[in-house]
């Protein structure tokens, strides 16, 4: 199984740090080798979120959504419902055999119980008007 999620790029007044807002999100199985899943552009959801922010907020300091959208694909190898056979096969319930991928991603690394997962993010246009 793998988490896929959709997310609209958003900005902060001024601020030229770039946000991201989750609009959907879901979990694929893999079968044979590959994997689908179909995700809703929900642009009304990124517009309310927005909105929200933005009452009582000053225009300079408003939330703005552009039309870059984030999809993420990460894969864990301590979801409940991840068959016993691909835990083993990446290396038990901390994901060792994963750690050498150049989309590992170590987790809880400050604890006593980290693990290794992989993740992917890619960025694409898609217009925004809700």
């Amino acid at each position: 199984m793998i988490f896929v999620g959709l997310a609209r790029s958003t900005f902060l007044g001024q601020d030229p740090d770039e946000g991201f807002y989750t609009v959907s999100y879901g979990e694929g199985v893999v079968k044979d080798s590959a994997y689908s899943l179909v995700l809703r552009d929900d642009q009304k959801k990124a517009q309310d979120f927005a909105d929200s922010y933005n009452y009582g907020e000053s225009p300079a300091n408003r939330m703005k959504i552009t039309d870059k959208i984030q999809v993420s694909v990460a894969f864990s190898p301590r979801n409940e419902r991840q068959p016993a056979g691909v835990v083993s096969a990446v290396g038990g319930d901390k994901g060792t055999k994963l750690e050498a991928s150049p989309q590992a991603k170590k987790i809880g690394g400050l604890t006593n119980d980290p693990y290794w997962t992989l993740g992917v993010d890619t960025e694409h246009n898609l217009p925004f008007s809700p």
